[in-house]
């Protein structure tokens, strides 16, 4: 069991399967000392720093009681001396839904220095919290994708997606440049983190992992995310990214949804800029007549922003179900129903690198594990 660094294996590791969940995150802050993680806690393996190099001692740093993480009088573990919703807008602002009040925006800062790591044995779930439910594979509703992967032909895989497709969050983002900028001339620009423990960003474990999963298939990538844009954006500008792509996508991952809601899009405006997407896709002399479109519900963001009400969200992905009734080879991932599912026991800053809408290491994680899974 490898703990103190970075490992696929384990990262890959979905949290609803087996009885240890390793190393989730937790933020204790002013108000907080005690946390409810996924499950509730049978026996604590390790409590670690953020980077993995601090080992936290149990009985001396914290205990459990009824299942959850509660930290001791003396502990050693860091306290943030924030409230999460302030009177005082800063950084950048983000108002509550309760009137007066805005979002702690961390913008990333303090995060690092601040988050423990808890790897734990568990056997039940909390009445009220993550049913422990993970995500369907792909196989019967696309087998073409897979027929060509077990006949380890070439695939080419295109990511189209907002700033959770381009790294922003994890701690193993890239020093370097990487990603397509707005300009659409093939300039870049870079994105990420770059700091311990370098937990890769989620579509680089998927890719990885989908490599090992399929050993005899070439499979190629393209990713022409951009980071603070919509879907209706995503389709004005993607002729023009699909000529910046090195292969023409025989399936795509479409992700838009957190940019739209903030910006105001109703379902029925999302619902519209998702099908040209995929139509656009199908049609343009850079695409692919034959592409399997693959789209992505939003992660639930923080429950407490005004722009991100969770019924919204709820209703972008019915409007990317009625897509795939509507479309032939077009299936839905459901992530804003598992997010759901993740924020009942999972506070924002336990899960949102920035408290906004970015997600950490941890939830990272379970985006790649869900994307392994719904293509098994």
């Amino acid at each position: 069991m490898i703990l103190d660094r970075y490992d696929e294996k384990t990262y890959t590791l979905p949290v609803w399967q087996g009885d240890t969940v390793y190393n989730e995150g937790v933020l204790f802050y002013n108000g907080r000392r005690r946390a409810r993680l996924l499950f509730p806690i049978d026996e604590i393996i390790s409590v670690r720093s953020f980077d993995l190099q601090t080992e936290y001692k149990e009985g001396e740093d914290f205990f459990v009681e009824d299942g959850e993480l509660v930290l001791s009088d003396k502990t050693s573990i860091p306290v943030w001396e924030i409230d999460p919703l302030t009177k005082t807008p800063n950084c950048h602002v983000f108002p509550a839904r309760e009137e007066g009040l805005f979002l702690y925006d961390t913008c990333g800062i303090k995060m690092r220095e601040m988050t423990v790591c808890v790897t734990y044995k568990h056997s039940k779930t909390f009445s009220d919290g993550y049913s422990g439910k993970g995500v369907p594979s792909l196989r019967e509703k696309i087998p073409q994708i897979f027929e060509k992967l077990e006949r380890g032909e070439q695939l080419n895989i295109m990511l189209n997606g907002d700033s959770n497709y381009t790294s922003w969050g994890c701690s193993g983002g890239y020093a370097e440049e990487r990603f397509f900028d707005r300009t659409d001339t093939g300039s870049f620009y870079t994105v990420g983190l770059n700091v311990p423990p370098y937990s890769p960003p989620w579509f680089d474990m998927f890719i990885s992992v989908l490599r090992k999963m399929y050993p005899k298939a070439e499979i190629n990538v393209d990713n022409i995310s951009m980071g603070g844009v919509d879907a209706r954006w995503a389709s004005e500008h993607l002729s023009a990214r699909l000529k910046l792509a090195k292969h023409r996508p025989d399936i795509i991952f479409v992700g838009y949804g957190v940019n739209d809601l903030c910006g105001g899009a109703t379902p029925e405006t999302y619902k519209k800029h998702n099908i040209e997407i995929a139509e656009k896709i199908r049609s343009d002399e850079n695409g692919n007549p034959d592409t399997v479109c693959v789209f992505v519900s939003p992660h639930i963001c923080n429950t407490d922003a005004k722009c991100y009400p969770t019924e919204v969200f709820l209703e972008y992905e019915k409007m990317l179900e009625e897509i795939c009734g509507e479309l032939e080879n077009c299936v839905p991932i459901r992530l804003t129903s598992f997010s759901y599912d993740i924020a009942k026991c999972k506070k924002p800053l336990d899960r949102l690198e920035n408290n906004i809408n970015h997600m950490m290491d941890f939830s990272g994680r379970m985006f790649a594990q869900i994307f392994i899974e719904s293509m098994r």
